[in-house]
Order: structure tokens, then C-alpha cells, then sequence
């Protein structure tokens, strides 16, 4: 394995110049000895100051993707709103529409068809389980 580092934009072989401003190895008041003789001790914080960064929102992070159990759960939601389970988180309210709750069933029946023999036993698990709990929920519906 290399020991190449790059740069924030991905290009290029990173230098410290390039990462943190100075050369680590330049004199400067940071560090230097005091007039009496003896070096002043230096933190770990006073090499590598970074600047403040600013709060993240929830826009700037990047929505998780290519998760088997993550999709399965986001469909599950959505089938659990349809079923009156969870409020929804627009409207703030429980509404029950049956057709949109089958449709949903139906999707992740298919998905389960058509994965059959291709997905990790806890991930076959997992879905047996969100369907097995639909369909509990859709039988009290009436």
C-alpha cells in the first residue's frame, strides 16, 4: 500500500505546506525558545489550528443509499402510515388508506420474489419479519 495523500479536492500528492498552511519544519514563534533559554512547551493544538467550521444542517449531509435494510425500512414506514401506525410527519396526523398500505405489502413481496436466493440470511430475516408484522397489521384493519 502506497503512502500517496492528496489534497481536500482529491488531486495531487498532499504536502503539509498544502495541508496546514507552514511548513512543520520552519521557525517560527510557536514553539521557539523563550528569552530566558527554555523551550515553551507546545500542544498538540497550537501546530494545527483549523478554523471554525460552521453548524452543519441537515441539507449538507448526504442521504444514505444502497442499503438493502435501510430500503426495506423506508418502505415499511410508508406502509405503516398507510396502516393509520405513524403519524404522518407533514400532516401530523394517523390516516389509514388501505390501498396504498396494499400497494406497499405488495411491493415488498415482490421484492422479496425476485430477490429470493440473492440476499443475506438476516436481510431475508429481516424481511420475512416486516412483512409477517404488515400483514398482522393489515388482518386487524378488517
Amino acid at each position: 500500500m502506497s503512502g500517496r495523500r492528496f489534497d481536500d479536492e482529491g488531486e495531487g500528492e498532499a504536502t503539509p505546506e498544502s495541508l496546514y498552511g507552514a511548513s512543520r519544519g520552519a521557525s517560527s514563534s510557536r514553539g521557539a525558545p523563550s528569552p530566558a533559554g527554555a523551550a515553551r512547551p507546545v500542544s498538540s493544538d497550537d501546530e494545527f489550528d483549523e478554523p471554525e467550521e460552521a453548524p452543519r444542517k441537515a441539507s449538507d449531509v448526504p442521504l444514505p443509499g444502497g442499503d438493502f435494510r435501510l430500503f426495506v425500512t423506508r418502505l415499511s414506514f410508508q406502509a405503516m402510515m398507510s396502516l393509520g401506525l405513524l403519524e404522518n410527519p407533514v400532516t401530523g396526523t394517523k390516516v389509514v388508506n388501505r390501498n396504498n398500505a396494499r400497494m406497499l405489502i405488495d411491493d415488498l413481496e415482490m421484492l422479496r420474489d425476485k430477490t429470493f436466493g440473492n440476499l443475506d440470511d438476516d436481510e431475508s430475516v429481516y424481511l420475512d419479519k416486516v412483512l409477517s408484522d404488515l400483514h398482522h397489521h393489515m388482518s386487524r384493519l378488517g
